[in-house]
C-alpha cells in the first residue's frame, strides 16, 4: 500500500508550476547580460494581469506577488534560500557535460 502524503493544491498543479517557472541558468545568464538593477526594472512594469500588477517581484524565484509584505515574508523562505545558494555556484560548461556523458577526447599524456 502506497504512503498517503498531504499536499498542497493539486498534484498536476505543482508539477505544471515547476515546467513554469525559468531554470537557474536561464536567471544566472539574463542576470550577467542585463545585469540586476536592468532585469528587475524591466519585470517590474505595470501589468493587470500579474498579481499585484507584476510590481512586485523576486528575480532570483522568477515570481510576483501581490503586496510588498508578501514578497518581504518570501523573502525568509526555504525555497528563496535555495534558490540564491543555487544561483552563487557556478554553472556546467560544455566541456564538462561533454566530458560527464563519455563524448570528449581523453587526454592521456605525451606518448
Amino acid at each position: 500500500m502506497g504512503r498517503i502524503t498531504k499536499q498542497k493544491g493539486n498534484f498536476k498543479q505543482n508539477r505544471r508550476r515547476i515546467f513554469l517557472q525559468r531554470h537557474v541558468d536561464q536567471i544566472k545568464e539574463e542576470i550577467e547580460k542585463k545585469g540586476v538593477a536592468r532585469a528587475i526594472t524591466e519585470h517590474t512594469t505595470v501589468d493587470l494581469e500579474l498579481p499585484g500588477l507584476g510590481q512586485y517581484y523576486c528575480l532570483p524565484c522568477d515570481r510576483h506577488f501581490v503586496s510588498n509584505d508578501a514578497l518581504t515574508s518570501h523573502y525568509k523562505t526555504k525555497a528563496h534560500k535555495r534558490r540564491l545558494r543555487d544561483l552563487q555556484e557556478t554553472p556546467y560548461s560544455i566541456r564538462e557535460a561533454e566530458s560527464a556523458g563519455g563524448l570528449f577526447i581523453p587526454d592521456n599524456g605525451r606518448r
